[in-house]
């Protein structure tokens, strides 16, 4: 290990990875609208149904799917949100980082200073 210390965003990673991709939450999420969809539609299509019934079901299946484009744009603002924080952390780890190298070498300037000083007043005492 070099001393250099970073920010440990290893999760952020896993996280957004787990909303993407084949079997990530959004893949999921866009299969189950889809099948929940295709339902409904086969429902209202197969069945010879009129009246306040019909009107009932439709009403609810458009509060239903109303429901899941809400979860779907809190999943996507999740998403984003995990993604903006993730690169804010990268960037405070960069700033950090360089912060801490800074830090690290004037501390170090200043501590061999003060040795230097140090040794020579003991050579200045030895030598009287």
């Amino acid at each position: 290990m070099s001393g250099e210390m970073h920010i440990d965003t290893r999760n952020f990673v896993e996280a957004i990875a787990a909303y993407k991709g084949i079997n990530g939450f959004e893949a999921r999420y866009d299969a189950i609208v889809s099948k929940i969809n295709q339902t409904f539609d086969n429902v209202i299509a197969t069945n010879n149904w009129d009246g306040r019934t019909r009107a009932a079901f439709s009403a609810r299946t458009c509060q239903v799917r109303q429901c899941l484009t809400d979860i779907g744009d809190v999943m996507f603002d999740m998403q984003n949100a995990l993604c903006a924080a993730h690169e804010h952390y990268q960037i405070t780890d960069a700033t950090s980082a360089n912060v801490i190298s800074a830090t690290s070498v004037a501390t170090g300037v200043a501590l061999a200073r003060d040795m230097s000083y140090a040794l020579g007043n003991a050579i200045d005492e030895i030598a009287n």
